[in-house]
């Protein structure tokens, strides 16, 4: 779900949207498209958060996007995949 700039102001002016992260982990790019049209039209009803969602491929993958972070608490939600190349989703988590 992506935010326009009028959105983008609105946050620095009333500061009620609190940004969130998601991550949809699977090696198969059709289920990870399901997943994010699923989770946007979940989500989308909420006016008061707004959800980065990111796709990845592989177990690695989420833990780049994790590290990369420094506030942790950030991370509400990750679908992975159990079968997947590099490391599978049980081994990132």
């Amino acid at each position: 779900m992506r935010i326009t700039k009028s959105d983008e102001k609105l946050i620095k002016i009333n500061n009620i949207i609190q940004k969130n992260i998601i991550v949809l982990a699977d090696d198969n790019h059709l289920i990870n498209n399901c997943n994010k049209n699923i989770i946007s039209e979940i989500f989308n009803e909420s006016k008061r958060h707004y959800f980065e969602i990111f796709c990845v491929n592989d177990g690695i993958e989420i833990l780049k996007i994790f590290f990369n972070y420094e506030n942790k608490d950030l991370f509400k939600l990750l679908i992975t995949d159990e079968n997947m190349n590099f490391l599978s989703g049980s081994e990132a988590i």
